[in-house]
């Protein structure tokens, strides 16, 4: 319900039942980084 996410009700979010969790792998790495950014390189298959 919406009293679950609203940000001033007291009523918890809970994992598996109002919060779904979809892993998703992103075809890119870590190429270069520093304090300012960070570069990722796509990976081609």
């Amino acid at each position: 319900t919406f009293e679950h996410v609203d940000i001033y009700s007291s009523k918890n979010i809970r994992v598996g039942k109002e919060r779904l969790l979809h892993h998703v792998v992103i075809p890119y790495r870590l190429h270069k980084a520093s304090r300012g950014f960070t570069l990722y390189q796509r990976l081609d298959a």
